[in-house]
This record gives C-alpha cells, sequence and structure tokens, in this order.
C-alpha cells in the first residue's frame, strides 16, 4: 500500500538499454571505452568498479548517447541479478554501457535519482519485479518493462526529503553490517590459521622441532612423519550418475553430487540421504561404494578452488566429479579432514580453462602426520576450536541479515509513504 501516486517509470524518467557488447572496430572513427555491465551492480543498491575495467568498442555517437551522468540510476536486464539497481553518485566520463544494464535518467522537475533507486530496491525486496519477469525460464527485466514499470511518484521535494532520510539512515545501517562482515572475514581467517597451525605443529607445548624442507610445511614436531598422501589413504574416483537413477530415497547407498559439498553440516559432514541407490545398481553404473569416514571433494570447475572438504556419514557412491579419500589404518579420519584443508589446492591444479585436479600431484602430496593418539588429540583440539569460532560466525551473520531485513523494510516503508519522515525527523 502507498499514499502516493502510482505512475509508470517513463512517465518521469528516461529509459535506455546498452548496446550489445562490441569487441572490433566497425568504422575507422569507433573508439574504445570503459563500459558498464551486470557484474558492476551488486545487491543492496552497490556500484562497484574493478582495477581491470574490460573495454569495448563504441561509434562517437553511441558513447554520447551512452553516457553516465551523476543522478542516472542502472539497472541489470537479466541473469541472476535481474532487477538489482543502483545510484549513479558521480559522472564518469568515457563510460558507456552494454545491454545487460538499463540507464534510467530522471526527466527535470519529474523524479530524483536516489528515490527511484530506493523505490526500485523496495520493489524487488518485495517481489514485484519477479512478477513482471519470467523467473520460470532466464529472466528479463527489459527496457520496456522497465519503462512501464510502476512507483510511487510523490512530489519532487518530497522525493528528496525521502531520499535524504533513507542515505542517513542506510549509511548508518550499512556501517554496522560492513562492521560485521568484517568480523565475520576475521573469523574465517582466524579459523583457517587455527587448521593450518595445528595440523603442522600439534597441540603439545614442549616439543621439538625440525625444518622439513618443504615449502607448504615448513617446521613440525621431529617425532612426526611427512608422507605422501596415497600412503595413508586411498583415492576412490566417482561414477556417472544416470538422471533416470535419481530421485529415489529408498536404497541403501547415497549417490552425491558435488552440490552436496555445499549441503554439508558445520563440522562438514553430510548427513542427508536422497539420490539412493541399490548395490546392484551400483555395480552396473560401476560406481564404487566407499565407506563411512571417508573424505569427499571436488576435483573439476570453480568448486575444485573452494577447497571444501566433506565427510561421509554412511557408506556411498559419488559423481565422476568427486574424489573420495578414505584413510588408512593407522589414519585418524577427523585429523586427514582438517589436514586436507591445508592442502595448496593451487599447486595441483592442470593448466586449462576448467581448473581440474592433477590426481597423480594430489597423490604425491606430503602432509604432516603424527602418532595416532596425537591425531586424536588434535582432531578433538579443532572440533572445540572450530565449533567455537562457527557460533561467532553464525551470530555475526544472523546480524547481518536482521539489518538487513531492516534497510529494506525502513526503505520501502519510506518509499510507500507509510513512514511519516517529517514526524521522524523532528521526534
Amino acid at each position: 500500500m502507498t499514499r502516493f501516486l502510482i505512475v509508470p517509470i517513463r512517465r518521469i524518467a528516461q529509459v535506455t538499454l546498452g548496446k550489445m557488447l562490441q569487441s572490433q572496430p566497425a568504422g575507422p572513427t569507433d573508439m574504445e571505452a570503459n563500459y558498464l555491465r551486470a557484474a558492476h551492480v551488486q545487491p543492496h543498491g552497490r556500484l562497484l568498479t574493478f582495477d581491470d575495467d574490460q573495454m569495448m568498442w563504441f561509434a562517437a555517437d553511441e558513447l554520447r548517447n551512452l553516457d553516465l551522468r551523476r543522478g542516472d540510476v542502472v539497472v541489470v536486464e537479466g541473469g541472476a541479478g535481474f532487477g538489482r539497481s543502483a545510484y549513479v553518485d558521480e559522472d564518469m566520463p568515457g563510460w558507456g554501457f552494454q545491454n545487460s544494464i538499463i540507464r534510467i535518467r530522471s526527466l527535470d522537475h519529474r523524479a530524483d535519482g536516489r528515490f527511484l533507486n530506493y523505490a526500485l530496491q523496495s520493489a524487488l525486496h518485495e517481489g514485484s519485479i519477479s512478477l513482471v519477469c519470467s523467473v520460470a525460464t532466464f529472466p528479463h527485466f527489459t527496457a520496456e518493462k522497465v519503462a512501464a514499470f510502476p512507483l510511487p511518484a510523490p512530489s519532487v521535494g518530497e522525493q528528496l526529503r525521502i531520499a535524504d532520510f533513507l542515505d542517513r539512515e542506510t549509511a548508518q545501517i550499512e556501517a554496522l553490517i560492513e562492521k560485521q562482515e568484517k568480523l565475520v572475514q576475521q573469523l574465517q581467517a582466524r579459523r583457517t590459521e587455527t587448521i593450518s597451525s595445528t595440523v603442522r605443529r600439534g597441540v603439545a607445548a614442549e616439543t621439538r622441532m625440525r625444518d622439513t624442507g618443504i615449502p607448504w610445511i615448513g617446521w613440525t614436531p621431529e617425532h612426526w612423519r611427512v608422507p605422501q598422501l596415497r600412503r595413508i589413504a586411498t583415492m576412490t574416483a566417482g561414477a556417472g550418475f544416470p538422471i533416470e537413477e535419481q530421485g529415489k530415497d529408498d536404497e541403501p547407498y547415497p549417490f552425491y553430487k558435488v552440490n552436496a559439498l555445499g549441503r554439508a553440516e558445520a563440522d562438514g559432514r553430510i548427513t542427508a540421504r536422497y539420490d539412493t541407490i541399490s548395490a546392484t545398481t551400483a555395480a552396473r553404473l560401476r560406481a564404487s561404494v566407499v565407506p563411512a569416514e571417508t573424505l569427499v571433494m571436488a576435483k573439476i570447475g570453480a568448486a575444485l578452488l573452494l577447497g571444501r572438504i566433506r565427510v561421509l556419514c554412511y557408506d556411498s557412491c559419488i559423481d565422476n566429479n568427486m574424489l573420495a579419500v578414505t584413510p588408512r589404518a593407522g589414519v585418524h579420519s577427523r585429523f586427514l579432514y582438517y589436514a586436507l584443508q591445508d592442502v595448496k589446492m593451487d599447486l595441483l591444479v592442470n593448466p586449462g580453462a576448467v581448473p581440474s585436479l592433477s590426481e597423480r600431484a594430489f597423490r604425491s602430496y606430503q602432509l604432516p602426520l603424527p602418532p595416532f593418539e596425537e591425531q586424536q588429540a588434535i582432531s578433538a583440539y579443532l572440533d572445540g576450536q572450530t565449533t567455537a569460532i562457527d557460533l561467532l560466525i553464525r551470530k555475526a551473520n544472523a546480524f547481518i541479515e536482521l539489518a538487513r531485513e531492516r534497510r529494506a523494510a525502513l526503505i520501502t516503508a519510506a518509499v510507500t509513504g507509510q513512514l511519516d519522515i517529517a514526524r521522524k525527523e523532528a521526534a
């Protein structure tokens, strides 16, 4: 609900779609220029610029018509970020914009760009933009849809008052969010360093150390070994998982795909059972059944570089984009779980456009390995430390989520006139 007049955007602003990507000049007068694209427009109204900003070719008149000025609003046309908007707070001379971006430029004395941006953020959060886009396929918030999209249109003076109020209030909320985001980053770095230092040096206070001579390990307790991974674990490749075999939940063996890595519990364990298969089906698919407590990871694609190591809770099968690592006798599964998180995956990637694990290099990778009793002690220590850190991370992320919800609710209340700005400022 709103107490303001509702009008289509074309009544109060000019709507312009950017140009298709042009990688070569089409004529002698064409010029190369930076261009704004969807990646620049981030959630919650943030407009980013990059050090490696890309360039494309424009005709001189195109670059004049597709310029970016202070007061413009840019909107993402399609894809995962459709409907995101951001306010251009300073002129961007020499820049144009691609056809993944729509520019909204306020007509004189009819609208304020900051207000339009806040109103669009509200519409996206409330789901109004999704209603006019086909989200079942590849969603597009086309220039035509943007031009026809209805927004509240109070007087320009009221828009300026609302935008000034929201600038102040959201800046305070965003400062709190930024502080919590930095805290999360610090906690994640602390978690990584705790694991790394502990699996290399242990938890004993007084221990004689030696230099292993291995760059990624450095110094370890002198009684520890540094075996190759193939000496302490067996590696098992996954198998293809045809779609017609998927969707069953009453067979004995879960068949996990790479997306299961992102669904694990905070302690790294994959507890969900779905897409199960029988022993007969596993044999027919030539899918090895690996035992519970086996560690699994991605071995191809961007997921490999995330370095996510997970623990199977059941005898299971994995797909051919994953690798299973099963500890041998004398190796504690939980210790190996932490030790593998310290592996420098970037040293083990085959060259090529798509990251893929060099399994030969992985098998030969050396890890520090203490006696079994120390492995148990280190695992217990790291379980306690990471649980405490993860709790702090969850609390910080919960605060961030609540703050973002408060920001969105405040924006909606302000741009729809539900919030009396004059009374609130006078209070």
